[in-house]
């Protein structure tokens, strides 16, 4: 009898949502396993992500500026590792970009300054 009683009390916790007083045990077990990581909490500038590109002429395109596309790839590259930090290691898929303004060319030489938050 008592091994049954044992058996419906712990199938009784496995089914049972935990209460108010257990999830904050778990939710201080784990902001104290995480306190030193920087993919979980913090802030937004904890999750800024920045690259920094110099222009060659190898880049360049026919009007001597860089390449539209060479500029949209430096873009989705970024775009892509901020969002692999923010799923955590999760699969997700990048779809694309949907659409790229660019306000003025880019010559040859120039400093780009990529950020991206995730």
């Amino acid at each position: 009898r008592r091994a049954a009683e044992s058996i419906s009390l712990y199938a009784r916790k496995l089914t049972n949502p935990p209460d108010h007083d257990e999830m904050r045990r778990v939710h201080d077990m784990h902001r104290a396993a995480t306190a030193g990581d920087v993919a979980f909490g913090g802030t937004i500038a904890q999750h800024t992500h920045a690259f920094k590109l110099v222009v060659f002429p190898a880049q360049r395109n026919v009007h001597d500026k860089m390449f539209g596309g060479s500029v949209a790839a430096r873009a989705f590259d970024l775009a892509y590792c901020a969002a692999t930090l923010f799923v955590r290691g999760a699969p997700f898929a990048s779809l694309g970009i949907d659409e790229a303004t660019f306000l003025q060319p880019v010559a040859i030489g120039d400093l780009l300054n990529f950020s991206a938050a995730s």
